[in-house]
Formats: structure tokens, sequence, C-alpha cells
């Protein structure tokens, strides 16, 4: 039962960052602002803080391979970045005593590391035309602007959710 939710919860912010998000994020059409919503990687950032490292990395490579599959067109750049960083990111949580603000900080650090690696490998294989300037000019800002203001909304409810599937499992 517990993995039903998590991948229900994980396949709803799948479907909610990449087909509801368009319809709602601003056009900036005099400026190249790039949001870029990352709720499936702040949720399975969150199961690496607050479940199992091991569970976080297993869903983090589903859920990216996904995205790859649906949304990209080179497969396995997503589940590899979405993997690592969260894996990396649950040894940096166990240093803290995660509360909003912590998590917030982390959770934002996780997804510069992540869109930094992701914007790395397209710019190596030549996918992007972006340069790095760029990058930290229109799309990390407004990026993490958008996420932020996801993580303080649904770090309650998250964390409820986690705490309580991860006693359901004791």
């Amino acid at each position: 039962m517990k993995h039903l939710k998590l991948f229900f919860v994980l396949f709803l912010l799948l479907i909610i960052e990449g087909s509801v998000m368009p319809v709602f994020l601003p056009d900036f059409q005099w400026k190249p602002i790039q949001m870029v919503p990352t709720f499936v990687f702040i949720f399975i950032l969150f199961m690496s803080f607050f479940l199992s490292r091991n569970l976080s990395l297993l869903y983090g490579i589903i859920f990216g391979f996904l995205t790859d599959v649906v949304y990209t067109s080179i497969l396995g750049v997503y589940a590899f970045c979405i993997g690592l960083t969260a894996y990396l990111f649950s040894y940096l949580a166990r240093l803290f005593h995660l509360n909003l603000f912590i998590v917030l900080i982390l959770t934002l650090l996780g997804i510069s590391v992540f869109q930094f690696e992701v914007y790395m490998i397209y710019s190596l294989i030549g996918v992007t035309n972006q340069s790095l300037t760029e990058f930290f000019k229109w799309r990390l800002p407004a990026t993490l602007l958008l996420n932020g203001v996801f993580i303080i909304l649904f770090y309650y409810p998250f964390r409820r959710l986690l705490l309580k599937i991860d006693k359901s499992s004791d």
C-alpha cells in the first residue's frame, strides 16, 4: 500500500508539472525567462529526507525515466540526475534537524544542482544552445522562485504523508 500511495502522488505530480503547469505559467514574451516546475524531484527529495534514501533512489530513477520518455528526447538524463541528486542530498539532510527552513534551503540547493546537472549534460551533447550566463540569469532564478513557493505550500502535507507512510511500514 505504501508503494501505491507514493506512486500515485508522484504520477499526479508528473502530470501537473508537465501538462497543467504550462497552462498557468506566465508567458514572458519580452524576456527569455524560463520557469521549470520540478515537483516530482521535490517530492523525491522529501522522500530521501523523511523516508529511505534507497527508496527515493528507486523512485527517482523510475520517474526520471518516465520524464525522459514523455517530455524529453534523450533517455536517461533525468533518471540519472534525479537519482544521483536525491541520493547525495539524503546524506546531506542527515546533518541537520529538518524543519521548514532547512528543508526549503536544502531542496532549493538540490534543485539548483539538479538543474545544473541537466543543463551541463544537455550542453555537452549539444541539445541546448543556452549559454551558462543565460542559464544563471533567466532559468535558474525563475525556477527557484516557482519551486520555492511550491515547497512552502506543500511542505507540511508532504511531510505528514511521508511520516504517516513511514510509521505504517514499521
